[in-house]
């Protein structure tokens, strides 16, 4: 069972957590951190420190920071506003590996072309049909950011599919509702070097944790036609 170690940072610097303590996996480690900030907190206030402005902080074995977790978050949570979900204060490893946990537990045996992404856009995992429609492998898409492995056409000066796509990221983001996009052209790369002009219905949408933060993004698509050129 991996090993997780909770650093305390505050006013008085990091004090380090040299023993450690062994989860399932990294989303325990955080649960349960979060869940002790509240006891931590009221021992810092007797002792005359200040609990808002510590820290926890997450490392895992090898001395990755897997997360950041400020005190209040959780002893003065931000609840859901109109303009937004809560702040997400895991590190952008932390939510790559939290997007492909939802991918291996939801989408990976889906019927339909689904990609899970992380919140910065990095593809966390695409199902089989997803593959075959693009023709893609794993090792092709995992870890890399999105637009990198689908950039608009170059020889196309009214390519869309970058900026309409990214947008529709953004709402999801900001408002923490499914989004959906109208039909868009969205041009492939093909294996040979050539582009094919492919038309999408595209979907997306955020999943959210048990705090209503958003761990990962679904990229949803159905092909409405294509024509090679």
């Amino acid at each position: 069972m991996p090993r997780f170690f909770f650093h305390l940072l505050s006013t008085d610097g990091r004090q380090r957590d040299d023993i450690g303590f062994d989860f399932v996996d990294a989303e325990a480690a955080y649960l349960e951190a979060y869940r002790t900030i509240p006891a931590i907190a009221a021992d810092m206030l007797e002792k005359g420190h200040d609990p808002m402005a510590a820290a926890f902080e997450i490392a895992d074995e090898r001395n990755r920071v897997l997360f950041q977790i400020p005190f209040t978050e959780r002893v003065r949570s931000p609840g859901r506003g109109t303009t937004g979900t809560p702040p997400n204060f895991r590190s952008a490893r932390a939510n790559l590996l939290l997007a492909e946990s939802v991918f291996l537990r939801a989408f990976e045996f889906a019927p339909e072309p689904h990609l899970i992404l992380s919140p910065d856009l990095r593809m966390a995992g695409a199902n089989a049909a997803y593959l075959q429609t693009l023709k893609k492998k794993p090792d092709e898409l995992k870890g890399f950011f999105l637009f990198d492995v689908f950039p608009d056409n170059p020889n196309d000066p009214n390519a869309s599919g970058v900026k309409n796509i990214s947008a529709s990221f953004r709402r999801v983001l900001t408002t923490g509702q499914r989004d959906v996009v109208p039909l868009q052209r969205y041009d492939v790369h093909q294996p040979d070097g050539a582009w094919a002009a492919r038309y999408w219905h595209p979907t997306n949408w955020a999943v959210v944790d048990d705090r209503g933060s958003i761990i990962a993004l679904v990229h949803h698509v159905i092909e409405a036609g294509s024509m090679s050129r």
